[in-house]
């Protein structure tokens, strides 16, 4: 546009302004829907939080397991974790002291029957045990083991 035209056009306003004459709102209202606006700002807000929210679930739902195990797989050498502490003391007949971890049956029966000097045998050896046994005697421990895993275990002396 050359300076000539946008001079003319700058006077026609000029001429045929008057004060409050059309207001955006009033001119809505006449067309019958109300004037609504949402800055730009509020939008950009809302949507940020949406996306924090969003996020957020992501990862707490990643560290609780749900999108897979958050944990890595441990590879064992060995099955059997088994410990024995028995205490240097003075008494002839110390108060035992088994931690199985993930324990194959088998193993479970066999370190218990050596300390006590018995034979333990299940009905189903395809269990596996974790827990601990701190100063228990063996038919409590025997009933626990039955009771947990839902075998039958018989003894036979040595």
């Amino acid at each position: 546009m050359t300076k000539k035209l946008k001079d003319e056009e700058l006077d026609f306003v000029l001429q045929h302004y008057e004060e409050k004459r059309f207001s955006p709102d009033e001119a809505m209202n006449r067309i019958g829907v109300p004037a609504r606006r949402i800055a730009l700002r509020r939008i950009v807000a809302v949507a940020a939080s949406l996306l924090c929210l969003v996020v957020m679930a992501a990862v707490a739902s990643w560290q609780l397991g749900v999108f897979g195990s958050a944990k890595p797989a441990v590879e064992r050498s060995s099955p059997v974790n088994t410990e024995i502490n028995i205490p240097a003391s003075a008494d002839s007949n110390p108060a035992p002291n088994f931690h199985f971890d993930d324990t194959p049956l088998p193993e479970v029966l066999s370190e218990i029957g050596q300390y006590y000097g018995v034979q333990l045998q299940a009905n189903d050896t395809t269990h596996h045990l974790t827990g601990d046994f701190t100063g228990e005697q063996l038919d409590d421990i025997v009933a626990s083991i039955e009771e947990v895993l839902g075998v039958n275990i018989s003894r036979n002396g040595k």
